[in-house]
């Protein structure tokens, strides 16, 4: 596997349910995992990303629930309406409604 040069890592409250909202909803495939750390490494298409449950030893700050706040990524797919449609379907609402370029 070709690592990208830029990977983020996101850390996660509960691996299991970020793992839920970006594989089978998102459809992120899982590359590989440490079950004991809490730690999975994902894809879609050429988007690679990380995804840790907190636990401490990374902590920069004090995270404080909706984590994630001021960061956006954009990742390049086929089908922005399918991606779309399954987060509907989710119960996650869009912030912004598609423009017919992007979410």
């Amino acid at each position: 596997m070709k690592f990208n040069a830029l990977v983020p890592e996101l850390s996660v409250s509960d691996i299991s349910e970020s793992k839920k909202f970006y594989m089978a909803i998102l459809g992120f495939h899982l590359e590989y995992e440490r079950v004991n750390d809490k730690f999975a490494f994902l894809s879609l298409g050429e988007a690679q990303m990380m995804l840790e449950e907190i636990n401490g030893s990374w902590d920069t700050g004090e995270l404080i629930y909706p984590l994630g706040r001021g960061i956006n990524f954009q990742i390049d797919i086929d089908d922005v309406e399918k991606l779309a449609a399954a987060l509907k379907r989710n119960g996650i609402n869009l912030f912004r409604e598609n423009d017919g370029k992007s979410l």
